[in-house]
């Protein structure tokens, strides 16, 4: 069984933790594991506002920002999923809540985690 996690930039965005992809690989190896599913293909797809925000209008049919749009691919233990994620959006809601950038983040990927099935805690290393 693969075990394929990726991470993409589209457009002219930062990679939000260039530095820390082999842990943050091996943490969600981990919590997939303890949650009794496997990873079989899992990209992160870190963009800005306009390229999400045509996403939701082009496959949702919302007409505004979103912070995470996610495509799961499966719907049993083997997890298969594409999640595109606005880098201005966690942007925007840090300053708003007044917490850091990757608070906002970890905070995205933690509420996320019912939908997503993999994420049960906050990535405490980002």
């Amino acid at each position: 069984m693969p075990r394929d996690i990726n991470f993409h930039l589209e457009g002219e965005v930062l990679h939000p933790f260039p530095d820390k992809e082999n842990d943050y690989i091996l943490w969600l190896l981990q919590v997939a594991k303890s949650e009794g599913k496997t990873i079989d293909n899992l990209n992160y797809i870190f963009c800005d506002d306009e390229y999400l925000l045509d996403m939701n209008i082009k496959y949702l049919g919302h007409d505004y920002y979103t912070d995470i749009i996610t495509f799961p691919y499966k719907e049993d233990t083997d997890l298969h999923s594409d999640l595109y994620i606005s880098i201005d959006r966690v942007a925007d809601n840090a300053q708003e809540y007044g917490v850091t950038f990757h608070d906002e983040l970890n905070t995205l990927f933690h509420e996320n985690s019912k939908t997503d099935q993999i994420v049960k805690t906050r990535l405490k290393f980002l």
